[in-house]
């Protein structure tokens, strides 16, 4: 049994408090309660508008969490037989959303993540490129999946600096995919696929790779299972996920990781906080890796939960 208790999340009293008490969780402007009170008369409206931001960005995330740990998306799920990586499900964004997101990330890039591009995403996709270099290069990798690519970019330079490995990078979104064919349209070693990730992994993927970034927190449990039990069928040998975790809104707690199962819990927004080694153990694969990484994002508990994972 592996000790996870080095990715255990350790914040302040005031930002406990923030998250009990459904508050904004950035820094708070001066005299933040009283013109939130005048603002909800209308009074001093232009000095309002970064409060009036702050309730929008809330109330959003109290009605999202709430539906998380009321698991009505799941309940939904079921009775439509939906699968979690479909539009209709309800998971993650809407394809309009998606397609918004893939030009957000793409103009950070463009303007080298300067303000106000400061996000989590530089110190991650150094990370990404990082530790999946040293596993395709080290274990000779055939096949790098990337699931819910997204914009992908690091796929793009992983796939320059390894020709012999072919990258398929696989997003729900027909036009996520138009996208990302015509950016990365001269690099030959990349596949782009959209639709449901489970038609594609009935195929067989000797000595290959399967990845996940900002992807598998947005997907419920009973997803997850059926997609790692593919994967492990489709004869993937390593698994390696970056995901986001943080101090859940449902427990007010650091989320406690395990070899064994055990439930998953709200994180915020539509987040899930999962127990990826006892999912990645129930499916075959055991926790060779895993680490905590703090990025840019203003928020003092958001970490990137890196992990790294191989068959048995």
């Amino acid at each position: 049994m592996n000790d996870y208790s080095h990715l255990n999340i350790e914040v302040s009293k005031n930002f406990l408090y923030k998250i009990k008490n459904k508050l904004p969780l950035e820094n708070l402007p001066k005299f933040y309660f009283l013109i939130r009170f005048l603002h909800k008369f209308k009074i001093i409206r232009k000095v309002s508008s970064k409060v009036s931001e702050l309730e929008s960005y809330r109330s959003d995330n109290v009605v999202a969490t709430e539906e998380v740990i009321n698991q009505t998306k799941e309940k939904f799920l079921n009775e439509n037989n939906f699968k979690g990586n479909e539009f209709e499900s309800g998971f993650g964004y809407d394809e309009f959303m998606e397609v918004k997101g893939v030009f957000h990330y793409y103009e950070q890039i463009l303007n080298n993540f300067e303000p106000p591009h400061l996000t989590e995403s530089k110190i991650l996709y150094e990370s990404i490129i990082n530790k999946c270099s040293k596993v395709i290069e080290n274990q000779n990798v055939k096949n790098f999946t990337n699931f819910g690519s997204y914009l992908s970019h690091t796929d793009s330079i992983l796939a320059k600096k390894f020709k012999n490995t072919v990258f398929h990078c696989a997003d729900r979104s027909r036009y996520t995919k138009k996208i990302n064919e015509f950016i990365y349209e001269n690099i030959t070693n990349m596949n782009f696929i959209d639709g449901d990730i489970f038609n594609f992994l009935k195929n067989k993927f000797d000595n290959s790779l399967f990845f996940s970034a900002r992807t598998a927190l947005i997907m419920p449990k009973t997803f997850l299972d059926e997609l790692y039990q593919s994967v492990y069928k489709a004869n993937y040998k390593y698994i390696i996920l970056f995901e986001q975790i943080g101090i859940s809104h449902e427990t007010y707690q650091s989320y406690e990781f395990s070899d064994t199962d055990k439930p998953s819990v709200a994180f915020r927004w539509g987040m899930y906080l999962h127990n990826y080694p006892g999912l990645l153990k129930k499916n075959g694969y055991e926790v060779k890796e895993s680490k905590l990484i703090k990025t840019d994002h203003p928020h003092e508990d958001y970490r990137f939960l890196y992990i790294f994972a191989e068959k048995v």
